[in-house]
C-alpha cells in the first residue's frame, strides 16, 4: 500500500516536472521570435545615374545630361528627394532640378572642361551625388553617394607637371651655375614638350637648362614654372646659397 502512494506521487510530481518544461520552453520560443516582415522597412533608397553624352570634347562649351533616379527600398520612384551633387575637376555644374520629380527622376547638366584644366580622375568628368534630409531614414547606406563617369576626348591631360630642378656645382661659388629642369615629368613621363620659365631674383630665363652668373656671395631665389602643352602649370622654388670663396682657393 504504501509504494503505491509513492508511486503515484512520483508520477504526480513527474507530471508536474514536465508541464512546467513545456511551458518554460513555450516562452523561450515565443520570446526569440522574429517580427513581422509583412510591408516594406523604409531603408533600401538607391540611386542610378546616367550620363548622355557618355564622352565629351575638351572645348569648355559642350554638355553633358545627368539623369539620376531616385527609388524606395520596393525600387518604386521616389519623388521629392533633395539631391547633393560634387564634380571632379572643378567644372559648372547646372541643376535642371532641386529635387527628384514625380518619376523620381533629376537631371544636371555639366559643361565640358578646356584643354588646360587638369581631369584627375584618369582622364574623366566624375560627378557625385547623395541624397539628402530626412529621406535617408536610419539607414546610413541611404546616404551614400554613388558616381557617374564622363570620358574626355582629345589631349589627354590628367596631370599636372611635375617640376623638378638641380643645380650645379652643388656648392656654387661666385660664377655661372647651371641649373637643369630635365627631371620634370608630365603624365609620368619627361616633359620634353613643356615650356619652362626661371625667375631668379626677377631676373627670367627659358629652357629646361639654363646657366646663370651669380656674381657675388648670397642667397637668392630661384623659381621654376613649368607649362605643358595642354596650358597647365605649376611651379617650384629653390634658394641657392653662393658662398665666398675663400682667400687660399683664390690664390693662382
Amino acid at each position: 500500500m504504501h509504494i503505491s502512494r509513492m508511486n503515484r506521487i512520483s508520477s504526480l510530481r513527474l507530471m508536474v516536472a514536465t508541464c512546467a518544461a513545456a511551458t518554460l520552453g513555450a516562452c523561450t520560443v515565443k520570446s526569440d521570435s522574429a517580427p513581422s516582415l509583412a510591408g516594406p522597412s523604409g531603408f533600401g533608397l538607391s540611386l542610378t545615374m546616367a550620363a548622355n553624352p557618355t564622352v565629351l570634347p575638351r572645348d569648355g562649351s559642350t554638355q553633358a545630361t545627368i539623369t539620376i533616379v531616385a527609388r524606395d527600398a520596393a525600387g518604386q520612384p521616389k519623388p521629392n528627394v533633395p539631391l547633393q551633387v560634387g564634380v571632379s575637376p572643378s567644372v559648372p555644374v547646372v541643376a535642371l532640378d532641386s529635387v527628384t520629380r514625380a518619376d523620381g527622376s533629376a537631371r544636371f547638366l555639366v559643361t565640358a572642361p578646356t584643354t588646360e584644366v587638369v581631369a584627375p580622375e584618369d582622364n574623366n568628368v566624375v560627378l557625385w551625388a547623395s541624397p539628402q534630409g530626412e529621406v535617408i531614414g536610419s539607414d546610413f547606406q541611404n546616404a551614400r553617394a554613388q558616381s557617374v563617369r564622363v570620358s574626355l576626348s582629345g589631349t589627354r591631360n590628367a596631370t599636372y607637371p611635375s617640376p623638378d630642378f638641380t643645380f650645379s656645382p652643388e656648392a656654387p661659388k661666385p660664377g655661372s651655375v647651371v641649373l637643369d629642369a630635365t627631371k620634370t615629368t608630365d603624365e609620368g613621363v619627361p616633359c620634353v614638350t613643356c615650356t619652362y620659365v626661371w625667375n631668379v631674383e626677377g631676373v627670367q630665363y627659358s629652357g629646361p637648362v639654363v646657366a646663370v652668373l651669380f656674381e657675388a656671395p648670397g642667397n637668392y631665389s630661384v623659381i621654376l614654372r613649368v607649362i605643358d602643352t595642354t596650358g597647365a602649370r605649376s611651379s617650384t622654388g629653390k634658394v641657392i646659397e653662393v658662398k665666398e670663396e675663400k682667400a687660399e682657393e683664390a690664390m693662382p
